[in-house]
């Protein structure tokens, strides 16, 4: 039934009209958004109207609500989801979200409306839609398209239907873009979407030849991505840019060429698209490749000329329907023919004989056209111009080649040519040969003698030679030869030559020379022996450590040797000008074991000369190698590592390498572990301590023997870094009185300078601290005592340590409670009765103290080295250092915990209960609050610091007198 109402309902919606109503609100009005995004409208009503409704023009209802409750009476799912609330202001806001938007949605109206009793009431929407152009396509459309230079063709691009109105761009592309402007109108359909179209009316030249032609709509905020047409390549043509010709020439040219050499023409026209056909028509027949073709802007044909072959040749050039032609006359010329030689009545060529002081005469003839000219050179005789040769007295000089030169001119196109022939016979002037000066020489006993009996020589060259010696040697060479020169070859050797002169028509003739040489024989220093006296033939010699050793070397040597003696390679001992050498090396010592080398060199030798060597090993115990520095004594900070090194000088090579460190009076070996390694080898051994810590600084000593003896080496690790802060740190109740304070404390390590104590207390933590300052006597543990406090007041204690290099954390806070009685001065005698009876309690309690400390004095100076905890025998100190001591702004406030002083199960108070690690609750309660400055460059892995407390954390007043403690120290 209620279903039945509902539809009525709407049924009678249809004959209500709608008006705009101001209950109504929607956001947004207008939305412009790119297609396929998705859209959001909503609609608010703070009315009675019944229900809600959201409909797209001239069509029904999407989503339907009502507005008391936004259940939903209609809705759709197609691209549209409708959502219905209510709030408490008791407005309903009914939203439309539309998804994937497209063109078709563009420049649409939506309307929310309210239904009331009797009317509709409702407000419009607008949905605009932007479009990017998706096509481009370009006409006429082909990949390429000929064209001739400076005629138009026209060009359209059209787009695809798109919002806003893109702009066409036209682009010529290359290597460099150029853009060309179009002619663009515009068509819009009935949704409002655009369509563009350009018009380009293109005219290229010929440089656009070859470019590619395309319209494109660049990116932008609706065009994402640039979008291009497809690529049109522009083919221009147009025609030659020069005249057809042959060799340069255009028309009726002539073109000479050289018998027997090649003849090349070139038939040449430049430009043009496309390129003209250029061939040959008409060309000495079969003799070059007639009729050939190419579309090259040149074609050439060559062949080999010869004679009596005048004739024309044509060059044809074809492109498109234009054809040119362009032909040459073709002339050979003629170089003149080979000159005849005669010599007497005799035709010569090559090698003319005549003996010296004879005449010669040479006749030269040539044909040639045109005819030749004569010239005869030789290089001892003048230029001669005439075809007969005459020399009346032929001497040695006129040796040599003589030609006789033809030539004509012939002017060839291609370029200007001697036309020339020759003949060359050689004029030989027989003459004996002659020995030159032979020089005495010196040769090496052991080498090869291979000695030139040197001439000159007679013509003609060939020449005998016999080599004669004093002992009846002969040698049948120009080269005396003798292999392994010794010095029985030292003497006189006579050297004979001869030749045979066959003239040209005459009898041979022999013509002979002789002279006297001498043969001097020298030999390299050569090193016989090189020994140590007594270790003869050893070459390895061993002796002990102060012995005196002699070297000897014996040296074969002509001429006399420099004899040297050197230690390793660079040291020289001794020097002679002797073929012996005797050195005596006195009291010889470790540092002189090595290789020593005895040079010898005469004038003969090449480099170093001769040599031997030996090596000398001398026993002696380890030591320091004294050529290889090292250091002993290291300062360092805590947490760094320390190398003890020490280069080795022993023979033979040590046994045994032992480190040991001193502590509590004893010498304890040192092995390697996770901390600590320990590196040995021939050279050197050294001991390395990682992250060191306050027990491993020192002294150490190494010791290392061999079987010749032992040597022991000392060193020292010294410390250099801020102190410890002190540890146990505790109230002795059973010591407090009315006006005195027992604390008590262990002292921690001072990192290896002097240290001091300072004491703050106060009854206030905001002012009036007083700080006292004690000297740390070496002690394990301290008592000290505070005198002149209040009676029945509770005062506040921090205690930290200082020395030269900073201040340490701050101990925790403790709390005394002073007893009940009469304030005392301490100049008055009853200051002095107290006293003496607070001290007589005291040492009464000290007696039990002390008893059991004694039993525990070893154990406890163990613990002060592995666990920086000092303990011994309980000792007051009472002494002060009156200097001005620096420490920063300390915390006094966070530091340590409040004590019950009146606590009867507490005899003696402490904060801090001695705990395994006794810097573990001081450093958690400090953690937050200490910050660092420098004071002092120490290295570059470390700093000095000085404690800074936080705003809120110290008593005013203790901070005011902590940084004045620090200015006074920086002014210091």
């Amino acid at each position: 039934m209620q279903n039945l109402k509902f539809h009525l309902s709407v049924f009678a919606l249809c004959f209500i009209q709608e008006s705009v109503s101001t209950d109504i609100v929607i956001t947004p009005k207008v939305i412009d958004e790119l297609e396929k995004s998705n859209v959001s409208f909503k609609c608010v009503h703070n009315g009675t109207g019944l229900r809600m409704t959201w409909r797209r023009k001239d069509q029904s209802n999407i989503c339907y609500f009502e507005t008391h409750d936004c259940s939903v009476l209609i809705t759709t799912q197609d691209r549209t989801t409708c959502t219905c609330e209510k709030d408490s202001k008791n407005e309903t806001t009914v939203s439309l979200q539309i998804s994937n938007i497209s063109s078709a949605d563009h420049n649409t109206s939506w309307f929310c409306a309210v239904v009331y009793m009797t009317e509709i009431l409702s407000q419009k929407a607008s949905l605009l839609v932007k479009v990017p152009v998706k096509t481009l396509t370009i006409t006429p459309f082909a990949k390429s398209i000929q064209i001739s230079e400076n005629n138009t063709t026209l060009f359209t691009c059209k787009t695809s239907y798109s919002r806003p109105i893109p702009a066409i761009k036209w682009i010529l592309k290359d290597h460099n873009h150029l853009e060309l402007t179009g002619e663009q109108t515009n068509k819009t359909n009935h949704i409002g979407m655009t369509s563009a179209e350009s018009a380009l009316n293109y005219k290229p030249s010929r440089t656009n030849n070859g470019r590619k032609l395309c319209c494109i709509v660049s990116k932008s905020e609706v065009q994402k991505e640039e979008i291009s047409s497809s690529l049109i390549s522009i083919n221009v043509t147009y025609p030659p840019d020069s005249t057809l010709m042959i060799n340069g020439f255009l028309s009726n040219g002539i073109y000479y060429v050289i018998e027997n050499n090649s003849g090349t023409l070139t038939c040449n026209i430049t430009g043009g698209n496309p390129k003209p056909l250029l061939s040959w028509t008409r060309c000495f027949d079969n003799e070059i490749n007639s009729g050939s073709s190419s579309t090259a802007e040149s074609v050439t044909n060559t062949w080999r000329a010869m004679s009596d072959t005048d004739r024309f040749c044509t060059c044809q050039s074809i492109q498109m329907e234009r054809n040119d032609s362009v032909s040459i006359k073709v002339k050979v010329l003629y170089p003149p023919t080979i000159p005849i030689l005669t010599y007497g009545s005799l035709n010569v060529s090559g090698n003319i004989y005549i003996i010296q002081n004879e005449q010669l005469l040479l006749d030269c003839s040539s044909n040639s056209k045109p005819p030749p000219t004569y010239q005869w050179e030789a290089k001892r005789i003048p230029v001669t111009f005439n075809k007969t040769l005459q020399i009346l007295v032929t001497e040695k000089m006129h040796e040599g080649n003589y030609t006789c030169l033809v030539t004509n001119t012939m002017n060839a196109t291609e370029r200007i040519q001697n036309g020339s022939s020759r003949s060359t016979v050689e004029v030989h002037v027989l003459y004996p040969p002659t020995i030159n000066t032979l020089e005495n020489l010196t040769f090496i006993e052991g080498d090869t003698l291979n000695f030139s009996c040197s001439v000159t020589h007679g013509n003609p060259k060939e020449t005998v030679f016999l080599w004669t010696s004093e002992g009846h040697m002969t040698w049948s060479s120009q080269y005396i030869t003798i292999r392994n020169i010794s010095r029985d070859d030292d003497m006189n050797y006579n050297c004979s030559v001869y030749n045979i002169m066959t003239p040209t028509g005459q009898s041979p003739v022999k013509g002979t020379d002789s002279k006297m040489w001498h043969l001097s024989v020298d030999y390299y220093a050569t090193i016989k022996e090189f020994f140590v006296h007594g270790y003869k033939s050893e070459h390895n010699v061993t002796t002990t450590e102060y012995d005196n050793v002699t070297f000897i070397c014996d040296i074969d040597s002509k001429p006399i040797s420099n004899t040297s003696l050197r230690f390793t390679t660079d040291t020289s001992l001794v020097w002679t000008h002797s073929n012996m050498l005797s050195y005596t090396l006195g009291s010889a010592k470790c540092t002189d074991a090595g290789t020593y080398s005895c040079f010898g060199k005469n004038k003969h030798n090449i480099g170093v000369g001769s040599t031997k060597q030996l090596n000398l090993f001398i026993r002696c115990s380890p030591r320091a190698n004294p050529t290889v520095p090292f250091t002993t004594n290291l300062t360092l900070a805590s947490n760094v590592t320390a190398v003890l090194y020490f280069p080795i000088l022993a023979y033979p090579k040590p046994e045994s390498v032992i480190w040991q460190k001193y502590s509590m009076s004893n010498w304890i070996s040192v092995t390697s572990n996770n901390n600590i390694n320990i590196s040995n080898n021939e050279l050197n051994v050294s001991l390395s301590i990682y992250n060191l810590m306050e027990t491993e600084f020192g002294r150490y000593r190494l010791i290392i023997s061999n079987d010749v003896g032992s040597y022991i080496q000392n060193y020292y690790i010294n410390a250099e870094d801020r102190p410890n802060p002190p540890t146990g740190f505790r109230v002795l109740n059973k010591l407090t009185t009315a006006s005195t304070a027992t604390v008590q404390w262990f002292p921690s390590f001072n990192g290896g300078k002097p240290q001091h104590f300072v004491l703050n207390y106060s009854k206030s933590l905001q002012k009036h601290w007083t700080h006292e300052e004690i000297e740390d006597t070496g002690e394990p543990v301290l008592i000290y005592t505070i005198n002149g406090l209040s009676s029945n007041s509770v005062y506040y204690i921090f205690l930290h340590s200082v020395n030269m290099l900073g201040s340490s954390k701050l101990s925790a806070r403790l709390e005394i409670k002073t007893k009940e009685g009469m304030h005392i001065d301490g100049n008055t005698s009853f200051v002095g009765t107290t006293i003496g009876i607070s001290i007589g309690a005291v040492l009464l309690l000290l007696i039990l103290f002390i008893g059991i400390y004694t039993l525990r004095r070893f154990k406890l100076r163990y613990q002060h080295t592995s666990k920086n905890v000092y303990q011994n025998t309980i000792g007051p100190s009472t002494q002060k250092i009156n200097s001005t001591t620096e420490y920063g702004g300390i915390d006094l406030n966070t530091v340590g915990a409040n004590i019950e002083p009146n606590d009867p199960n507490n005899t003696d108070t402490s904060t801090d209960a001695l705990p395994q690690n006794p810097y573990e609750k001081l450093d958690k309660i400090l953690k937050d609050s200490n910050q660092y400055s420098e004071l002092k460059q120490m290295d570059e892995n470390r700093e000095d610091v000085f404690w800074k407390s936080n705003s809120d954390s110290a008593p005013d007043a203790l901070q005011k007198d902590f940084n004045k403690a620090i200015y006074m120290n920086m002014k210091i």
